[in-house]
């Protein structure tokens, strides 16, 4: 198996020679728009599909009955259905030019939405009077046509979509289609993107609502209200919403308080999806889950657009309940999308004293800032299961941190991976280049700085400024960018946007070549392939990484 194992991961980072970013959102989408501790990303494309397209199988595959997650039919609704309610997940169809190259955003990893299993979970316990679908078009593999086709099967009042700016395109897309295929079906619009851009959005054609912030009460009581009174429902008492009145105008409701008692919530509910679809490459086979115990980030760094919101957090009971919940049904591998899971220090150990207090045998991961590194704290992680630990490092350049007013000190980074080490945790570095007067060498000299720290895994992003981001606000009032470009897109999307740089010395072409070497330089290298190949231990991980090499390796040569 070692041998063949070897031969995989040549492949797999041969192919990432080549232009491909082992970080899913890589290339700079997500890490530079992410808080401290990065967000979401690992140094593979995370979730993968485990059987082929749609309709390999059969009309089966495209199927969108009731479901347990795993395939099996669950227990029939008691009841009447008043509506039926669809969440739809769109395929990637367009790509939006940022700071990445196509290449390297494609390998994006796919996972499921878990905004939309909040709301679709809280629908179901708080409405259970509505019947609720959801389809998640990245894991199943299915075109834009498979949609359209189980839409039409499922026949919805209402149809909920999430939206990131990054997305957007593919959203608007997809709501013109359901559209017209049932022009009377009620479309909402929720996520980052309509948050910020709601009477933007709501000029797209096909979108009839948005929900701005925590969207769980908001859609609820619009179904209230449309569940009253069909045809003239009254928006204008729920918060949170906007909406194009009776006369063609825009109206935007004050905004909803966010949910400060987040144990009131109910636990996503995974059945909602098929399990199946996700799987953790670096794991060593079966299903991973995320989870997320928190809410919002204290801290202040430029580049993110949920700096200083409201920080709220589960209680240690109700996340090691959760926990609990799915090791009962077999699941043993999580993944925390919190943006910093250990803001509470005592929080985290209390946690994990509760992990193993109840002799749960579980693999995690968690993101975190440099400067919250406590070795106590990352002892009763490794104890809990905590196997990997992502920090937001961004760089190892003083200058740098204080730019994005991180918060953090060059020496606090050797400290936190050697404590990180110490305790048995492997540590993901995630970077960004391209500040505004960083030259090429000081770039490539981040790479000296990861091995001297011994970093196990790193992804490099390119700085880019996000909508309503205080860096992007800056940048404006400065004059370095000449106009609103992000509201402009809003207004108008379309798929030949190209944002402007942070970076003042070098052109696209030019980050993109350093981007791509430095992955190339930090991943295709004997010690990293020699610990990849010791840390395979079943044939359902070296399948999983074998079939990642494949597909990049096909995209590379594309």
């Amino acid at each position: 198996m070692a041998h063949l194992a070897l031969l995989t991961l040549g492949a797999l980072y041969s192919a990432y020679a080549g232009g491909v970013a082992p970080d899913g959102a890589a290339g700079g989408l997500g890490v530079a728009a992410a808080s401290a501790g990065g967000i979401l990303y690992v140094p593979f494309p995370v979730w993968s599909r485990q059987s082929g397209r749609p309709g390999a199988g059969g009309r089966q595959a495209l199927s969108l009955g009731d479901g347990d997650g795993r395939g099996r039919p669950s227990l029939p609704r008691q009841g009447p259905v008043r509506m039926k309610l669809l969440f739809i997940i769109p395929p990637p169809m367009h790509y939006l030019e940022a700071s990445a190259n196509e290449r390297l955003d494609k390998n994006r990893e796919h996972r499921p939405t878990l905004g939309v299993l909040a709301v679709a979970s809280y629908i179901e316990k708080h409405r259970p009077q509505h019947a609720i679908r959801i389809i998640d078009a990245p894991s199943e593999d299915y075109t834009l046509d498979d949609v359209v086709r189980l839409f039409k099967e499922y026949d919805p009042d209402v149809v909920g979509f999430t939206a990131m700016t990054f997305t957007l395109l593919d959203v608007l897309e997809a709501v013109r289609a359901v559209k017209a295929a049932k022009p009377d079906v009620r479309t909402v619009l929720g996520g980052w993107h309509p948050t910020y851009y709601p009477k933007e959005t709501l000029m797209q054609p096909g979108v009839d609502v948005v929900v701005g912030g925590e969207g769980e009460q908001t859609f609820a009581e619009f179904c209230d209200a449309l569940e009253a009174n069909c045809e003239r429902p009254e928006l204008e008492k729920v918060a949170g919403l906007a909406y194009k009145t009776a006369s063609g105008e825009f109206a935007v409701n004050p905004p909803r308080p966010k949910i400060e008692d987040l144990d009131s919530l109910p636990i996503p509910n995974y059945n909602l999806v098929d399990l199946n679809r996700y799987q953790h490459v670096l794991g060593s086979g079966g299903v991973t889950l995320a989870l997320q115990s928190s809410r919002g980030c204290p801290f202040a760094c430029t580049f993110c657009d949920i700096r200083r919101s409201r920080f709220r957090q589960r209680s240690s009971e109700s996340v090691v309940d959760e926990l609990e919940h799915w090791t009962r049904q077999g699941i043993r591998s999580f993944f925390f999308v919190d943006d910093n899971f250990v803001v509470n220090r005592r929080w985290t150990i209390e946690t994990c004293k509760m992990i193993v207090e109840r002799k749960l045998d579980i693999e995690f991961k968690i993101s975190g800032r440099i400067d919250r590194a406590n070795l106590e704290m990352y002892e009763w992680l490794a104890r809990a299961g905590c196997s990997r630990i992502n920090f937001g490092v961004e760089s190892f350049e003083q200058v740098n941190l204080d730019y994005l007013i991180k918060g953090t000190k060059v020496e606090q980074i050797g400290a936190a991976f050697a404590m990180a080490r110490q305790a048995g945790l492997k540590a993901f570095a995630y970077m960004i280049v391209g500040f505004p007067r960083q030259n090429e060498w000081e770039m490539y000299r981040e790479l000296v700085h990861l091995a001297r720290v011994r970093a196990d895994f790193a992804s490099f992003a390119v700085l880019s400024a996000y909508p309503r981001t205080p860096l992007y606000e800056r940048l404006l009032q400065d004059g370095v960018f000449p106009r609103d470009f992000w509201r402009e897109f809003a207004e108008r999307p379309t798929a030949d946007f190209t944002m402007p740089l942070v970076s003042r010395r070098y052109n696209r072409e030019k980050l993109r070549r350093i981007q791509v070497r430095m992955t190339q330089f930090f991943y295709f290298n004997p010690l990293f392939l020699g610990r990849a190949v010791l840390s395979i231990r079943s044939a359902a991980q070296l399948k999983n990484y074998a079939r990642v090499a494949l597909n990049l390796a096909r995209r590379v040569r594309r």
